[in-house]
This record gives C-alpha cells, sequence and structure tokens, in this order.
C-alpha cells in the first residue's frame, strides 16, 4: 500500500501537479479483497507546481501540513511526501 502511494504520488509530481491534502482520508481502496488497489483522492485543493509556491493562507489539513506551509515559506510539492510520511 505504501508502494502505491508512492507511485501515485511520483505520477502526480512528474506532470507537476501537487496534491495538497495527502491524509489516510483521501486514501481508498478498490474493494475488500486483500490485493484491492489503492486510490488517492480528493484533488480539490490541488496545485500545479513548477516552482516553490508561497501559499497566502493555510491549505489541505493542519495535522498533516509541512513545515514551510505552517511558517509561510515558499513551498514545493515535497510538501505532499511530508504529508505522508
Amino acid at each position: 500500500m505504501l508502494r502505491q502511494v508512492c507511485e501515485a504520488l511520483r505520477h502526480l509530481h512528474s506532470r507537476g501537479i501537487c496534491h495538497n491534502d495527502v491524509k489516510p482520508e483521501n486514501l481508498l481502496l478498490t474493494s475488500r479483497a486483500s490485493n484491492a488497489s489503492l486510490k488517492l483522492v480528493d484533488f480539490g485543493t490541488s496545485i500545479f507546481m513548477d516552482e516553490p509556491v508561497l501559499f497566502d493562507k493555510p491549505s489541505g489539513t493542519a495535522a498533516y501540513r509541512s513545515p514551510e506551509t505552517i511558517c509561510h515559506q515558499p513551498s514545493e510539492r515535497s510538501i505532499d511526501m511530508w504529508a505522508f510520511g
């Protein structure tokens, strides 16, 4: 399951997309089977990010925000990996 999330984030990041709200509630299984696939959902706060971005106001879920977003510093797509970690 961890690998599937990493692959999903790698796919998004390779296309310049930052999910910006990675959290357990945004990971869904396709079925109850032991070999079910995992899907990353809820792209409501996602953004295209080719260079560091300074967010005007906090976005995403507070418990999963990276230090950069909390301290109002320029943020990169790595904020998704912080939330996942």
